[in-house]
This record gives C-alpha cells, structure tokens and sequence, in this order.
C-alpha cells in the first residue's frame, strides 16, 4: 500500500491550486525537511501548505456557532510553527500514513483538532496578536535586526492529549 503524504510541492492541499509568495499561507514546518519517527525511521517532507482560506471542515462536521464559526481556521498572517495534520498523525502513530479508510479517518479527526485547537482564542486575541507581529516584523525590517527567531522543530509536538482529543 503506498504511503499518503501532503501533496505536490508548491500546491495548496485544500484546493489543489499552485500557491504563489504573494498568497497568505500556512506551510507546514517539515514541508521540505520531514522528521524522525519513533523508532528512528525517517519521515519524508509532508509539502504540506494551504492558503489561508482552505483550511477548513465539512460534512460531517458541524458548528453550533453562527455564520459557521470554528469550522476554518483563523485568519492569520503568520504562525511560527504550523504543524499539518498529516505530520501530527505520522508522529503519534509513528510511521508514515498509508491509503487506508482508518488513516483517512485520523487525518480528517486532526484536521478537526487542528481547527478546534486555534479557535481556543477568541478571535479579537487573534487580531490583536497579529498586529503586534506585524509591528515586530516592521521593525526587523526596518533596522536589520531579528527580534522573533522560533528554533525549527525537531519533530511534531505530540501528546495522550491528540488521539484523545481525536475520541
């Protein structure tokens, strides 16, 4: 069974359409490095990356807030580690995904967790947070110095907390 990893470099995973530098987007932190898995087998790069409006959930997921409210992720000009939900579930399986319904089913329960994950702050926190960002980045730029540096993640953040969560 091959495995089932992200999609075509450079391709946005919701609508399959090419992303651009000039398009808000959320590109996995192993889009082009992948990880260790448990066990010390490797994992390939997800290339994983959406636009900022395709992040989202269907049927049969619903919401019971208005204007469907939490079934897409927030609007965000930046987020420092993004992890994709193909890469969670390869960390806390720990292997790569294969073409199955049941991994099928654990990727569309992390896109769910993931959505419900960055929807704990309320939008207006969200607003605020990404000004403050885009003043920091303004100053970077302005005076050449970086203020905001996350180290690379070694590998996916994972916890009992993420297939609990899937339950």
């Amino acid at each position: 069974m091959p495995d089932v990893t992200g999609t075509k470099p450079n391709y946005c995973v919701g609508c399959e359409a090419p992303s651009t530098k000039a398009q808000p987007r959320l590109r996995c932190s192993f889009y082009a490095t992948g990880f260790t898995l448990p066990g010390k087998s490797c994992a390939r790069p997800c290339y994983s990356q959406y636009h900022m409006g395709c992040l989202q959930m269907g049927a049969p997921f619903r919401t019971r807030l208005k204007n469907s409210g939490g079934l897409s992720f927030p609007k965000l000009s930046e987020l420092p580690h993004f992890v994709c939900k193909v890469c969670t579930v390869r960390e806390t399986v720990g292997r790569e995904i294969q073409a199955t319904a049941k991994d099928t089913a654990l990727i569309m329960l992390e896109r769910a967790r993931l959505i419900d994950i960055a929807h704990y702050w309320a939008a207006s926190t969200h607003t605020q947070y990404q000004q403050r960002l885009r003043h920091v980045r303004k100053f970077e730029a302005n005076f050449g110095v970086k203020v905001l540096c996350p180290p690379p993640l070694p590998r996916p953040p994972t916890s009992p907390d993420v297939p609990a969560m899937w339950l």
